[in-house]
């Protein structure tokens, strides 16, 4: 079953992508529960119960889910195209670009001077300044995260974990001021099931609406087209990660069986991949 939450954001330092906001959800069961009782209830959530985890998306995404015209799919695919229908492959190009850019306009990159630490001994460094982008959403703009999973009481305790991070905030920075975010709620729950899009692990594909990590080993088999690769740096303070490189949500995955999620650990901390393609359902 695939569960909804909507929520509006103001500023982040963070890109909530799928792994970040993972991330974000097992640093509270750390602090919920034991060591040894958190690294139980992630591995469960993760292998048994078969979570996945989508970006914080906007209805948008599902317009880019939409048949490509031919023309389009054969300029992005690299094949020559000549003949008289130039001024329609044309246009059909533009109206493909706009889609992939509408989304991307409720975010605005916002640098802010920030004071160089160093991070073995954790001060200040003398006349040490740089920029550290902040992304600030439109207000008004509501977001998205979906939760695929095979048992109602992970539900559950996302609840739990998702009120709290409503009112710490997700990310870095929260102390300044980052991260804040407000949920739309019905009654007193933060998800509910959504019925309108369904998981399409089948040959024709559907959209990953999750931002999903390169990994040669996870990624073997499925075949991935449309794609935009990025780069992720880590914004832990106490511990750094080498970057890792991510397929862009938006893509279309086309692999008929199931894929379950992949979790890693890296020095202490959590590394959480998936794919999640979707489709609108006929409800």
């Amino acid at each position: 079953m695939i569960y909804k939450a909507r929520f509006k954001m103001k500023n982040m330092a963070v890109k909530l992508i799928s792994s970040v906001i993972f991330g974000n959800m097992a640093r509270v069961l750390f602090e919920l529960f034991s060591e040894n009782d958190a690294k139980a209830l992630i591995q469960d959530m993760v292998g048994k119960d078969c979570m996945l985890i989508s970006d914080a998306v906007t209805e948008d995404i599902f317009k880019k889910s939409g048949k490509i015209a031919s023309c389009v799919e054969d300029l992005i695919n690299g094949k020559e195209y000549r003949g008289k229908e130039l001024l329609k492959v044309r246009e059909e190009y533009r109206k493909y670009k706009n889609l992939l850019k509408k989304e991307e306009d409720n975010t605005t990159e916002i640098p802010r001077i920030r004071v160089g630490i160093d991070r073995r001994t954790l001060k200040a460094e003398d006349k040490k300044l740089h920029y550290q982008n902040e992304y600030w959403s439109n207000k008004d703009v509501i977001y998205n995260i979906y939760i695929y999973t095979e048992n109602e009481k992970v539900i559950k305790l996302l609840e739990i974990v998702f009120n709290i991070l409503e009112r710490t905030g997700i990310g870095t920075d929260t102390t300044i001021g980052c991260g804040a975010i407000a949920f739309i709620k019905e009654g007193k729950n933060i998800f509910k099931k959504d019925d309108t899009i369904k998981l399409a692990f089948k040959k024709e594909g559907g959209i990953n609406i999750a931002s999903t990590i390169v990994d040669q080993n996870y990624l073997v088999d499925i075949d991935i087209q449309n794609y935009v690769i990025n780069r992720y740096d880590s914004k832990s303070p106490n511990i750094k990660k080498p970057p890792y490189y991510y397929i862009e949500r938006g893509c279309i995955i086309n692999k008929e069986e199931y894929v379950p999620p992949q979790l890693k650990e890296y020095k202490g901390i959590w590394v959480y991949n998936c794919v999640f393609p979707v489709e609108r359902s006929n409800k």
